[in-house]
């Protein structure tokens, strides 16, 4: 059975995410895994912090595991699968490896904001941390409640997206969610250099997705990540897939204060795909 991961941290946020994963995994009858890294704290002195406190903090995480799954399985009526795992140790490595165990079908994380989300996360490290994880990865913005995924947007920048993008993945999970998929193409300019080089690159991609994709657009504009947002509240979209090694999307979330906003603040979920 496959299986779907959602990260925890034992708060409201965090929460919301947990919730999102659980109805996802119903929907799509897959098993869900419940991960929480206690990571160790830092000392800024040459006084370690006390072992007892360690293990103390560890017990009480196992503690909230264990309430967290009976909840969900009680909520759930038993009829979805629930697993709940501890690690300890560097978030980053903790997920990475525990992702590489299980080999994830979908990674789900809560985000409040980009500081909230990198110290909660990655301890400074988000944006490695988001471009080594291997697996597709959804960012639940705060008080996003799952329903049906109906519309499922695919920001492309029309460049090697034979190589670029996985389409044998995205075309599977559009499946999977009966939803409907759209292709975005953001052109910086109405006058690109590009644009037969583009215009190529989307009937390759027409032809691959035939079936499966039943839109196509090419909006203008400087900004990303607010041509995408704009779009994607404009069209209903419930699900923004992006590609981070092509936009470098998720790297300006959390270097620029107005796509923080513009992004992790809104309404739609975002999905990296390597």
């Amino acid at each position: 059975m496959k299986t779907i991961v959602v990260t925890t941290d034992f708060t409201l946020i965090s929460q919301n995410a947990v919730d999102y994963a659980t109805e996802l995994a119903l929907f799509l009858q897959m098993k869900l895994s419940i991960l929480h890294v206690s990571s160790i704290p830092l000392s800024f002195s040459e006084v370690p912090a006390p072992i007892f406190d360690l293990i103390e903090m560890q017990s009480d995480a196992e503690i909230e595991l264990a309430r967290l799954k009976e909840s969900i399985i009680d909520e759930t009526g038993g009829l979805l699968s629930v697993e709940a795992h501890l690690r300890v140790g560097d978030a980053v490595s903790e997920i990475n490896d525990y992702c590489n165990a299980v080999k994830p079908y979908i990674v789900i994380i809560g985000a409040e904001s980009a500081n909230a989300f990198e110290r909660f996360l990655f301890a400074g490290k988000a944006v490695s941390a988001l471009r080594q994880l291997a697996w597709p990865l959804i960012v639940v913005p705060p008080a996003v409640r799952f329903a049906n995924i109906r519309k499922v947007a695919l920001a492309c920048d029309c460049k090697d997206v034979l190589s670029t993008i996985p389409l044998t993945y995205i075309k599977t999970l559009v499946d999977d969610l009966h939803a409907q998929l759209q292709v975005v193409h953001i052109a910086k300019h109405d006058h690109d250099s590009n644009t037969l080089r583009y215009e190529k690159e989307f009937e390759w991609l027409k032809n691959v997705l035939k079936g499966t994709c039943s839109k196509y657009h090419i909006l203008h504009g400087e900004h990303v990540e607010e041509c995408l947002t704009e779009f994607a509240e404009k069209n209903k979209i419930d699900l923004m897939i992006v590609i981070p090694k092509k936009y470098n999307l998720l790297r300006d979330l959390f270097r620029h204060s107005h796509s923080q906003n513009l992004v992790l603040h809104t309404h739609v979920p975002v999905m990296s795909v390597h």
